[in-house]
């Protein structure tokens, strides 16, 4: 038997302890099924902060974060691939623009727009005086405003008590405050303080906790404001000198900046950072944000991929008719399928490749990790846009397809959701593009349905013979079937000694998780005679056949006519 052991799992070589997993294909003619992939996506937008991995839901999100661009297209279309129900997972998503955000300084503060480009810019902000006294911030966007009113007070002190004098007085600097005295008597010079200490390193770390601590005061009662959470730190109360209490007029103990910035923490537009409590506050604007710009998409993505390690996710898609990129995407699927954690690729071009053009890339590409999308054509968004979608978003539709169907299973001759095709090939120019490993749609009419439908679910590898390699859907089911083999094997076995471990403990566990995919439709059968555990010091050597699910490929019907005599 020839054993490819280019296909150890992993193939990067370690001395450290471990577990790998060798596999032979060279026996399998045909294609397979069933599983959870998460796709990946790098690629332009008009929102979403560079170089950060971003894990999304829904469009909802997909339009929050990142706008509009390829990456919210890009989305939807991995999120409806069919007219089905049919729908990708989880989806990890990275921009791939070193764009800026916006910013305006004003007083002691600092506003920084959490949309990342020219968009930022339309973002204003003002703040001017309510009819209670207190301060009022609009942030707006685009027309939609988001108002944060009753900003500076923080609690009110009241004095109910027997005593003729009542005073509160906050020590410390604007943003530093240190100490709070309450102070009730006969007078101020013979009247008995309490005091409160504050900040950082005080007991008193949280307003609401030195609210509740002077209403135990006797006499005293403190009163939270009551417009959005006004637990600040009491680092950042304002100072008030000795300041009388007057029976039924409450004092208020105002805190401004800390105020806004606990209060921007909920904005999905702007933070705020307060960079000088001592510079007073004064109503402004509204005044724009400057500063925001798309940037520029680099020419290698490189480092964009690079953050994907270790995430979780399995297919990527880089949404760029770049070759470059794209052998970037190669290298960096089959760099990491080579450290234990294997991932695949998909990618596409520009709009109405020409087919010769197509065949060109995807020989170029040549990889059983890579597949490459060669058709491209229209659909109509949810928002009404009639989209003309290029290979590489197209490839995007098709990687949400092939990571929502079960591991396993091919997308072949699967419904697609199109408006059209932006060429129609003949049967001659679809057959070159199937046998140069190209992905292709077609259109499907009959009596009961007219649709579009995936020709094939292919790799770039080019080899019919060896479906492992040839098709994603057979390829993922021996990727996650290895990989969970040997997590298996490293988790039940790895370190443990061998005065404890005998050939027929690592064979019945070996039967355990066969017998396990079996039941679980990943793989077709196994023969029980065939495994074999050989152990030789702290070395177990473990062989076995499987046979894999195909999907069906072909199928061959041949009809017979016969004249039928009639007679009477």
């Amino acid at each position: 038997m020839a054993v490819d052991y280019t296909e150890a799992f992993p193939k990067r070589p370690t001395t450290r302890p471990h577990a790998r997993v060798f596999s032979d294909t060279s026996a399998v003619t045909g294609s397979a099924s069933d599983s959870n992939k998460t796709l990946m996506l790098v690629g332009n937008a008009e929102g979403g902060k560079p170089n950060t991995v971003y894990r999304l839901t829904n469009m909802v999100q997909a339009r929050d974060i990142f706008r509009s661009g390829d990456l919210v297209d890009a989305m939807e279309l991995a999120w409806n691939p069919s007219m089905t129900n049919i729908s990708a997972g989880e989806i990890l998503a990275i921009r791939a623009q070193e764009a800026t955000n916006a910013t305006l300084t004003q007083g002691g503060l600092k506003f920084e727009s959490l949309i990342y480009g020219e968009e930022a810019n339309s973002i204003n902000i003002e703040l001017d005086d309510n009819a209670f006294g207190d301060k009022r911030l609009k942030v707006s966007l685009n027309g939609e405003d988001t108002v944060y009113d009753g900003l500076g007070t923080i609690f009110t002190v009241a004095y109910e008590g027997e005593s003729p004098y009542a005073s509160v007085e906050i020590t410390g600097t604007q943003g530093q405050a240190q100490e709070l005295i309450l102070s009730s008597g006969a007078d101020a010079v013979t009247a008995v303080e309490a005091k409160f200490s504050l900040g950082d390193k005080g007991i008193y770390v949280d307003a609401f906790d030195l609210a509740n601590a002077i209403s135990s005061v006797a006499g005293f009662e403190a009163t939270m404001g009551f417009t959005g959470d006004k637990n600040i730190a009491t680092k950042g109360l304002d100072p008030i000198s000795e300041t009388v209490i007057n029976k039924g007029t409450p004092v208020k103990v105002t805190g401004l900046y800390a105020d806004i910035e606990n209060q921007l923490a909920y904005s999905n537009l702007v933070s705020v950072e307060v960079t000088n409590a001592g510079t007073a506050l004064e109503n402004f604007g509204p005044v724009n944000l400057t500063g925001g710009d798309n940037g520029t998409s680099p020419t290698s993505w490189a480092s964009k991929f690079a953050q994907l390690a270790n995430q979780g996710g399995y297919y990527l898609v880089p949404l760029t008719d770049s070759q470059t990129i794209h052998s970037e995407a190669r290298h960096f699927v089959t760099e990491r399928t080579n450290e234990g954690e294997p991932m695949r690729a998909i990618v596409g071009g520009k709009y109405d490749e020409q087919p010769n053009e197509v065949m060109s890339r995807a020989s170029a590409l040549k990889s059983d990790r890579v597949s490459y999308v060669g058709f491209s054509g229209k659909r109509t968004m949810s928002d009404g846009r009639q989209l003309q979608i290029p290979g590489y978003l197209m490839a995007s539709q098709v990687a949400g397809y092939t990571s929502a169907v079960a591991l396993g299973e091919s997308i072949m001759f699967k419904p697609f959701a199109l408006t059209e095709l932006s060429t129609v090939h003949d049967a001659n120019t679809m057959d070159s593009l199937n046998t140069s490993g190209v992905i292709m749609a077609g259109f499907n009419r009959n009596q009961e349905v007219t649709n579009f439908r995936i020709d094939e679910d292919l790799t770039t590898y080019r080899d019919p013979s060896n479906p492992i390699k040839n098709t994603n859907s057979a390829g993922e089911a021996h990727d996650f079937l290895v990989s969970e083999l040997r997590n298996r094997l490293e988790e039940n076995f790895i370190g443990t000694k061998n005065s404890m471990l005998s050939p027929s403990i690592i064979k019945t566990d070996i039967i355990s998780f066969l017998d396990q995919k079996v039941r679980e439709n990943e793989v077709q059968d196994y023969d029980a005679e065939d495994i074999q555990v050989v152990i030789n010091g702290n070395v177990a050597s473990v062989t076995f056949t499987v046979y894999p699910i195909m999907s069906l490929r072909k199928v061959d019907a041949s009809i017979v006519y016969k004249m039928q005599t009639i007679s009477a």
